[in-house]
């Protein structure tokens, strides 16, 4: 949400208990109770907790080869966490899993008698193409809290999409309802975890920013990104919002540009694969048409339908672009004039496999701030709100994790503006903020890590996560930058630490991009205090594995030979795959010293994958 909200309440605390290891219990602490209306029922929020290890303590880790891999995460699980062994009780459901280009992510809840136990997450993310940890987080709670019974559950449940769950408050634990409101028409989206003759809370779902038909190809006029950008001027003269009213000025501004859309029955309709357009509006519809060219001014309602089909595509397209095939590949609903309001959101779907929705603001003549989806920057913010849950399903719980999704999301909406103007491109928001209706945000902070504060609003400290990324972006590329920014998107959990946004940033980047360009994403970082110089300088480059080969990198470069040099005769495999995850060569050796073969592959980065019954290690090639 872009303005500061308000809370009843907002109080977090963390446990500690005896358990060895990294179990930890978090406890929430709000009275209320069992039936209360959703007006009466608390805002919790998760502020400043943290793993008690760092997230690559266990990076390098080798799991069993035997039985599947989610077996072998399971093993390594229990290993490393006794709360996860000290009672029979005790289990694991699986919450999500994401295969990415950057590898494997697992992520459990715990459970009590077969019952999940809220608050509680235990992430692993694997290397691409092996049993080799990444990154983890351990979020889990002691045995010795646990209840000497299973609870009751009291029918009925207060939601059709209830489920039961446990929840702790000051160490008690109570037999509980999760479920979800969504109320579309009053932009109304909670959740709430509600316990029988216990206390109750409540947490926004919204992801604010600053807050078989054919296709064909259409023409549309839209501004790119904004009409400001375009002009290369700030707010004012005749560069003003005007009661959305069309002027000379903001008229020259628009351009007519190709976007795809479905074609059925004879007519177009401003709808493609991966966007839907929904209206609210009784006397207005979608657009449609029977020709290929849409014309019409920005003070008509269809002019937002317009910009969001554009812009969201043209970010669909960025993504796969980078081989993230599988990241929003699915058709989402945008209503690009939700409500009256100066405020847009994403709101996700309950237990819909990290899917939502777009909903946009507008304005009318008594509230007259620039219509939301005019400007391309709040419409890649929300759709970088959505990206970012397709890829992890996290809860956005704790105040980093929340400064991070609001940072990545003000980064997205600016590097796509730079992609289209260098103006101003650093302040978000360019038209719909920076103006009198709203101050905007910028992704030029001389705020450190030093200065992130949990007691702060999210979109404040997110500013730091932004700036840095957006200075990353400047030096080494959109596209280097945002695919490392994407895949490090699978590895994220709840309540993770604010740093370690760079942390996985820079675990992703170490796999995909050149060593060159890493350096440069690392100084960055640790010039705005996210990580010590002297981790530039080593951590992110230790192979955990030692293999005695070595690659001639130049020969790939320049040829696209795959050519290794075996310090002793090897027997095993050597694939050669693509960032996607497919596979593009396999080869299998029977005591080699060397190894030869040409490959006919576009530039790019790949993975070169060294296994056999002893070791499986992964080497980064770049054509």
């Amino acid at each position: 949400m872009r303005r500061i909200r308000t809370w009843n309440s907002l109080v977090a605390w963390a446990f500690p208990f005896r358990a060895v290891g990294v179990c930890i219990l978090f406890l929430l602490g709000f009275p209320g109770a069992y039936g209360q209306s959703p007006a009466q029922i608390q805002v919790w929020d998760w502020i400043g907790l943290t793993s008690l290890q760092s997230a690559n303590t266990l990076k390098g880790t080798q799991l069993s080869n035997t039985g599947s891999v989610q077996q072998s995460v399971m093993e390594f699980l229990l290993a490393h966490n006794p709360c996860l062994r000290d009672d029979p009780r005790t289990g694991l459901v699986l919450k999500s899993y994401r295969h990415s280009p950057v590898g494997e992510h697992f992520c459990y809840r715990q459970t009590f008698m077969g019952r999940e136990i809220y608050g509680t997450e235990f992430k692993v993310n694997l290397l691409p193409n092996t049993r080799t940890i990444g990154t983890h987080y351990f979020f889990g709670l002691a045995t010795s809290h646990w209840p000497g019974s299973m609870f009751e559950l009291a029918p009925p449940p207060p939601s059709p999409n209830a489920r039961p769950t446990v929840l702790y408050h000051h160490g008690q634990p109570y037999a509980a309802w999760l479920y979800e409101i969504h109320d579309e028409l009053q932009n109304d989206h909670r959740q709430v975890i509600q316990a029988f003759d216990g206390p109750a809370f409540e947490s926004n779902l919204l992801r604010y920013r600053r807050g078989g038909p054919r296709d064909t190809t259409v023409w549309v006029s839209v501004f790119n990104p904004d009409p400001l950008s375009t002009a290369r001027t700030m707010y004012g003269g005749a560069y003003v919002n005007n009661n959305d009213r069309d002027t000379q000025a903001l008229g020259q501004e628009r351009q007519f540009l190709p976007v795809s859309m479905k074609y059925l029955s004879d007519s177009i309709w401003a709808e493609n694969k991966y966007l839907k357009l929904v209206t609210e509006e009784t006397d207005q519809h979608i657009p449609w048409g029977r020709n290929d060219t849409f014309d019409v001014s920005r003070s008509h309602p269809w002019f937002e339908h317009l910009m969001a089909l554009y812009h969201l595509s043209q970010f669909r397209a960025h993504i796969r672009s980078l081989g993230f095939t599988q990241l929003m590949d699915y058709q989402i609903t945008v209503r690009p004039r939700a409500f009256v309001s100066d405020n847009s959101n994403f709101s996700r779907l309950f237990d819909a496999d990290g899917k939502g929705r777009l909903n946009y603001g507008y304005s009318v003549d008594k509230i007259p701030h620039v219509d939301d989806a005019e400007d391309a920057d709040v419409l890649i913010h929300e759709y970088g709100h959505a990206t970012s849950y397709h890829a992890n399903l996290n809860d956005a719980d704790g105040a980093g994790r929340k400064a991070l999704d609001e940072g990545l999301c003000d980064y997205l909406a600016a590097s796509y503006s730079h992609s289209l103007s260098d103006y101003r491109s650093d302040y978000v928001y360019s038209w719909d903020g920076h103006n009198e209706f709203w101050e905007g945000r910028a992704c030029n902070t001389s705020k450190t890590v030093l200065d992130y504060n949990a007691s702060k609003t999210y979109h404040e400290n997110g500013e730091i996560f932004s700036s840095a990324l957006y200075d990353i972006m400047l030096q080494i590329g959109r596209r280097a930058t945002d695919a490392a920014l994407l895949g490090s998107l699978y590895s994220y959990a709840d309540r993770m630490p604010f740093s370690d946004g760079a942390l996985l940033f820079l675990e992703t980047a170490s796999l995909i991009l050149r060593e060159s360009e890493v350096h440069a994403a690392c100084s960055v970082f640790a010039e705005y205090g996210f990580v010590p110089q002297d981790y530039c300088n080593n951590s992110i480059f230790e192979d955990p594995i030692q293999v005695p080969y070595s690659i001639d990198h130049t020969a790939f470069a320049q040829h696209g030979i795959v050519q290794i040099a075996f310090g002793h005769a090897f027997t095993g495999t050597i694939q050669l795959v693509a960032l996607s995850g497919q596979v593009l060569m396999t080869e299998k050796l029977e005591g080699a010293l060397s190894f030869s073969s040409m490959s006919h592959v576009a530039a790019g980065p790949y993975a070169l994958v060294i296994s056999n019954y002893q070791i499986r290690h992964t080497a980064k090639l770049i054509r």
